[in-house]
């Protein structure tokens, strides 16, 4: 048996479970005995498809946006618990990173709010460039000079990339903020243990 057909049977149980429970919570949403789909009640190394057509970066004050999301939340979760605090995803698609052995299975969100999964949890999260809330104090579509020049993070420049560490979390995390045309395009938070 071949690499991927062995990476394609270890992933079949996963995909099914994930089926299973998106089919059990669609029916409960049916019924109207669903979980909640409000996600504010609630990498990465490579970067997934953008789902949607909306190309435009709003920038809002702070003052209308609320409070920085806390995308770490997320990371660790079990499908139950993704599935409690998040309700069903819009999309669920595979997704193949730089190698072979790359390979993710992604929860889409409405608000494009990515989770990635790993052995039933989530290793990392994205926020894509359509995504309206702060997170660590930066926006989509801030500039990558004002974001070096006002954060007090350590950061580490990789090519388009800014990285820097989470220190108070209870998983090893790092963040990948990526720019395009010098502004914010994409934010990931990932386990760096993995």
């Amino acid at each position: 048996m071949g690499m991927n057909a062995v990476k394609t049977a270890a992933l079949r149980p996963l995909a099914v479970g994930i089926l299973m429970i998106l089919i059990a919570a669609a029916q409960g949403s049916a019924e109207g005995t669903g979980t909640a789909t409000n996600p504010a009640a609630a990498p990465a190394t490579g970067a997934a498809s953008n789902s949607g057509t909306n190309s435009g970066v709003v920038i809002l004050p702070s003052s209308m946006l609320g409070a920085d999301f806390d995308p770490t939340q997320y990371v660790g979760q079990d499908l139950k618990s993704a599935l409690d605090s998040l309700g069903a995803p819009k999309e669920v698609f595979t997704f193949r990173g730089h190698d072979d052995a790359q390979d993710n299975v992604v929860f889409f969100y409405p608000d494009f709010l990515y989770l990635f999964w790993y052995r039933n949890k989530v290793w990392q999260v994205r926020c894509d460039r359509r995504f309206a809330k702060p997170l660590f104090g930066f926006a989509m579509g801030m500039p990558r000079e004002v974001i070096e020049r006002t954060s007090a993070r350590h950061f580490t420049a990789v090519g388009d990339s800014l990285y820097f560490d989470l220190d108070d979390t209870k998983y090893p995390m790092r963040v990948r903020l990526v720019f395009a045309s010098g502004a914010l395009i994409d934010l990931y938070v990932y386990r760096s243990d993995f």
